[in-house]
């Protein structure tokens, strides 16, 4: 923690204020019931990156590409091989563009495979 510093600050006043207010904000614009028993900074990060994914998915498909599963923050599309450079090229645009961090920049792995457990 060193290097960041301001995540126990930040992490603290997050859980004080949702406490005060009774919810909190999802970076996806999620309003979350607080639960005084639920690990509310894990399931911020979780949430917004269920958000951050469910974005990525509806770009995806409005671009034409059929999602056929969702497992964490992989998501898997089939794509004739004639598409497959394409394919690629938008799906890393997709999940590197579709928020902004500010200055911290998203990076995607997209690699094209026979088979989804070959990786």
């Amino acid at each position: 923690l060193k290097y960041f510093t301001s995540i126990p600050r930040f992490k603290d006043n997050m859980e004080r204020e949702s406490r005060y207010r009774g919810y909190y904000w999802t970076y996806g614009g999620r309003k979350v019931p607080f639960v005084e028993k639920v690990p509310i900074f894990n399931h911020l990060i979780q949430g917004s990156q269920a958000d951050y994914i469910k974005l990525c998915i509806v770009n995806l498909s409005q671009m034409g590409y059929k999602i056929y599963n969702v497992v964490h923050d992989e998501i898997i599309i089939y794509v004739d091989k004639v598409l497959e450079s394409k394919a690629i090229a938008d799906i890393k645009d997709v999940m590197e563009n579709t928020i902004s961090l500010g200055k911290i920049q998203i990076k995607a792995d997209v690699k094209a495979v026979s088979n989804w457990g070959d990786k």
